[in-house]
């Protein structure tokens, strides 16, 4: 009978915690699309800025990603398995919709950095292209480096880390099996294993090498950004070109 007692209590702690996550969850929701609605406003005003257009892209795909990413996380943890009851295509779709904004959001403040050095650092540069096809090529590079990365995040499937997309596609335990070491968690950071047999590994070696280069690559790619070390490089042009 106790023990009956202590599991409801603990299940309606856990609901409990769940509606009170939920709700300043969605607080904050609504305070991000305040801001980002303002910065639109402002983008939209004001064009004469050069890095208007990336700052513009940035606050709408904060916005979507955030918009879609909260709703998604708490279906995928309500329901695990979920592609068993929309099919495998909806966890792929929610997959790179997921790492479109991982691989341009946060590096958003570096290719700004970037820009202003070009802009300021390398300005004749800059003239001699055409500043309004520098603005377009800094755009392209904004929205064509993120959907290059999700893509190849998809086909390696590489998304151990993400846990609402392991439990869409039903890979929860299997995660938890694989990757329970801290050698075997470095290597889920590193490497795409999930869903890699030793007979494919044999039998297509050579694709699991190139595949595997590509993901460290990635990995690798992606620490140096969240370093901040390559931004403020940048930065630090900046500023001894501004004074001298």
């Amino acid at each position: 009978m106790s023990s009956i007692i202590m599991e409801t209590e603990t299940k309606t702690q856990l609901s409990i915690h769940l509606i009170v996550h939920i709700i300043i969850q969605s607080l904050l929701l609504m305070v991000g699309l305040v801001i980002q609605f303002k910065i639109i406003h402002v983008c939209r005003k004001d064009k004469d800025g050069k890095t208007w257009q990336i700052h513009l892209a940035h606050s709408v795909n904060s916005i979507s990603w955030f918009l879609v990413l909260v709703p998604f996380w708490h279906l995928s943890n309500f329901i695990p398995n979920l592609s068993e009851i929309t099919g495998e295509w909806f966890c792929y779709l929610a997959a790179f919709f997921r790492n479109y904004g991982f691989y341009s959001i946060p590096p958003n403040s570096l290719l700004i950095a970037v820009m202003k050095y070009m802009f300021i650092v390398q300005n004749e540069t800059v003239i001699r292209y055409g500043e309004r096809k520098t603005q377009k090529l800094f755009m392209v590079i904004n929205l064509m480096v993120p959907f290059v990365m999700a893509i190849i995040s998809c086909v390696t499937m590489d998304f151990e880390s993400f846990s609402d997309l392991t439990s869409c596609f039903g890979l929860t335990e299997q995660v938890k099996a694989q990757y329970n070491t801290w050698e075997k968690q470095m290597q889920k950071f590193f490497l795409c294993n999930l869903n890699t047999t030793e007979k494919e590994i044999r039998d297509w070696f050579a694709f699991y090498v190139i595949k595997q280069s590509v993901c460290v690559l990635k990995s690798i790619i992606v620490m140096a950004i969240n370093t901040n070390v390559p931004e403020a490089f940048f930065y630090y042009q900046i500023f001894r070109t501004m004074n001298r």
